[in-house]
């Protein structure tokens, strides 16, 4: 399974999340943009700028992001959400306290094994 085999509703729920991750200490660093534009190449430029505002608009809050989080289901693409996530979070030089706790929040809802 890969982002294109992803529902819209599970793109909608990654991008969130990585925009989460990469903004949460106030800015985004060479590494976080290099994901981020990944990501938006394999999704198509005009998709991710559409997920994005359409996640700006449901979600307000971490508490409506873990909410949508939460109703990811299909384990296949937790996987693929989650590994997008975590792989953006360690090409940051800088790592910070809110990635670290939301990646673990992640991981621990949906049971994903540490080494995901």
């Amino acid at each position: 399974m890969d982002l294109n085999d992803l529902t819209r509703r599970q793109q909608k729920a990654m991008v969130a999340l990585m925009e989460a991750l990469a903004f949460s200490d106030g800015s985004v660093d060479e590494g976080e943009r290099r994901e981020i534009n990944k990501v938006a190449n394999m999704l198509g430029d005009e998709r991710y700028r559409e997920l994005i505002e359409d996640a700006n608009e449901e979600i307000r809050d971490e508490d409506a992001l873990k909410r949508m989080l939460l109703s990811i289901e299909d384990q296949g693409a937790r996987e693929v959400i989650y590994g997008t996530a975590l792989e953006e979070s360690m090409l940051s030089p800088s790592v910070a306290h809110h990635q670290t706790a939301l990646l673990d929040w992640v991981g621990e809802a949906w049971n994903m094994p540490a080494s995901a």
